[in-house]
């Protein structure tokens, strides 16, 4: 019976573990049931606190304009009415115990974050409800006022915040824990790597990002969940917040009644600090990052191309520069063969393997002329010995002990390849096109006509990209795919792409070399328009966050400029509208309204 007791114990407790985060496809089940859970969590309280905040706001707004409302619930019933503020505002605060322990946890640290703004404001309303116990009567000719409809939006506002987040951590999961080709999003932190990678495009410090191929990626939950820009802001904010509002509420009080400890200075006292809390309470804070983050973690994912969180734009939202293979700048589809010239007695079939085997061995895109020769029929490719490539001109292997060099008409002459066309013939063979000769064993064999297009797709994200003067870093190893032509043929400005020469593709590759595992925040399936929207989108999420922020940091500066007007106008000593519950609850959606629009002008299109 021990026995049976101890391993269902076992089991319970196992059951109740929490995930540390995902680390291994073993975890997909445990970590997925981990975001559901805490997802109903989250859910639960979202839908408890709305509840609470529409009651709470109602027996407000009943009471200021004598509409119809139980009569225990009327001002005129102080007693009563009191009281169910009390215990809506004990039941929300119930619900949202997590977030008022930690808030006040980190605001007693001197690490205040979004959670201690809502914690304040919450406890603030709280406070003053039970202070107005002391002199009910002030409250019942609306002396004081009970602002805990405001303390109750604050909580709820911020529990539609982290729905948000475990929103997208459950849609970014769906995806991450599935097969899919993995290719991380990072910046090069050796910035003496990223200098000379970018050297003579940027003026500005260098902040490259690059992808780099993974068969996993780690801690996806602690970037899902990662702090935010808001936090930062709290840092300050808050204390801020709470030094100026504790000094007029103790000023005012002395001034309005002479003591601290008379019941009348307590509930005055409280009643004045709520306000100027309730005042600069910033109950969108939630939003300001997690609605860019929202609609942008969308877009992107329907690129495949998955943002976890807001670590994403705290490493990469002032990326100046991209790396980008050839390959990935033109995709198949953009490199076709139009046309094909054979020289002496060569046999085009086995010209055409012997240059599809080269291509394909050395990555080229020139691989892609031979798509429709070869797919399907990899087997049929020659081994290739001895490969190199020569800087600007072409590419050099073996096949059987049969030197074979496909490139330009300069590769060519540096080897002393006869029969090469004149430029002149070259020119109205290839009708504005590029060319590439292919030559096996010293004999020259055949030139290919190489008419290369954009990628629409492409052109239209690049575009954007070069607009927010991003620039372009690629590794080619064909001797057509040059600054001028790459600029030519997506219409950006030369200046703002850099094909790299070959002494820095060690660099290059040490930056976008496979990695086993793979910390990041960001992640695509190796499309060059999915790495450039993540990053694009990335700007906009900062931009809108930092407009949010401006719009937040406007209506505490305005909150407590119209409360100070109003305090010393004496309109809290008399049955004033503008001082109201009702007042401060509108005040603080609209504002909401306004940070809303706010960081939603901003799109990634």
């Amino acid at each position: 019976e021990k026995t049976k007791n101890s391993k269902k114990s076992k089991k319970k407790s196992k059951r109740t573990k929490r995930i540390v985060d995902f680390n291994y496809y073993g975890d997909v089940q445990d970590v997925g049931r981990d975001i559901f859970e805490l997802k109903n969590i989250i859910t639960t309280r979202v839908t408890v606190l709305a509840m609470t905040a529409f009651l709470s706001i109602y027996i407000t707004i009943c009471s200021r304009f004598d509409f119809p409302v139980a009569n225990i619930l009327s001002i005129e019933n102080i007693t009563t009415y009191l009281i169910a503020h009390l215990a809506i505002g004990l039941l929300s605060v119930f619900y949202s115990m997590p977030v008022i322990t930690k808030g006040i946890k980190n605001l007693l640290r001197f690490k205040a974050d979004s959670d201690s703004m809502t914690a304040v404001t919450a406890i603030t309303c709280l406070i003053s409800v039970i202070s107005a116990f002391f002199q009910p009567e002030m409250a019942r000719e609306e002396i004081i006022h009970i602002y805990m409809p405001t303390g109750i939006l604050a909580l709820l506002f911020n529990a539609i915040g982290k729905l948000l987040i475990l929103k997208r951590a459950k849609r970014n999961f769906n995806f991450v824990s599935k097969n899919f080709d993995r290719h991380a999003v990072v910046y090069v932190r050796d910035e003496e790597r990223a200098e000379r990678l970018t050297r003579g495009t940027l003026g500005d410090f260098p902040i490259l990002a690059s992808m780099r191929k993974t068969d996993f990626l780690t801690d996806f939950l602690r970037y899902s969940y990662s702090s935010d820009i808001t936090d930062s802001f709290c840092r300050k904010a808050v204390p801020v917040c709470l030094a100026v509002s504790f000094v007029i509420s103790v000023f005012m009080t002395f001034f309005r009644t002479g003591s601290f400890l008379s019941a009348d200075s307590i509930a005055f006292g409280f009643s004045i600090f709520s306000m100027l809390i309730c005042a600069s309470s910033c109950i969108a804070l939630p939003f300001t990052a997690n609605i860019p983050l929202e609609k942008i973690s969308k877009h992107t994912l329907r690129s495949r191309g998955i943002l976890l969180g807001y670590q994403s734009v705290d490493d990469l939202y002032d990326t100046n520069s991209i790396l980008a293979e050839a390959g990935t700048v033109f995709p198949e589809g953009t490199i076709k063969l139009g046309g094909i010239k054979v020289f002496s007695n060569t046999k085009l079939p086995e010209a055409m393997l012997d240059a599809a085997s080269l291509a394909y061995h050395a990555g080229s895109v020139m691989a892609q002329l031979f798509d429709d020769m070869i797919i399907g029929r990899e087997k049929l490719l020659y081994p290739i010995e001895n490969f190199s490539y020569e800087e600007d001109i072409g590419l050099c292997g073996w096949i059987s002990n049969r030197r074979i060099l496909l490139g330009s008409r300069e590769l060519m002459e540096s080897h002393n390849i006869e029969g090469i066309p004149t430029k002149t013939q070259e020119a109205e063979y290839a009708e504005g096109n590029d060319t590439v000769y292919l030559s096996i064993s010293g004999n020259l064999a055949a030139m290919f006509v190489v008419d290369i297009t954009c990628d629409r797709y492409i052109k239209r994200w690049t575009e954007k990209l070069i607009k927010k003067k991003v620039c372009i870093i690629v590794k080619s190893i064909d001797p057509f795919i040059t600054q001028k032509k790459i600029a030519s043929v997506y219409g950006i400005p030369q200046n703002m792409v850099k094909v790299i020469p070959k002494h820095l593709h060690n660099d290059f590759d040490e930056e976008t070399k496979k990695s086993v595992r793979l910390s990041a925040s960001m992640a695509c399936t190796g499309r060059f328009t999915s790495m450039i929207q993540l990053i694009l989108g990335i700007k906009v999420i900062h931009a809108s966050a930092i407009i949010g922020l401006i719009v937040q940091t406007a209506s505490i500066l305005l909150g407590f400029g119209l409360s100070l007007m109003l305090i010393l106008s004496k309109a809290f000593e008399s049955d004033y509208i503008y001082m109201s519950a009702t007042a401060m609850v509108i005040y603080n959606l609209i504002c909401t309204a306004i940070t809303c629009i706010a960081v939603n002008i901003k799109k990634l299109r």
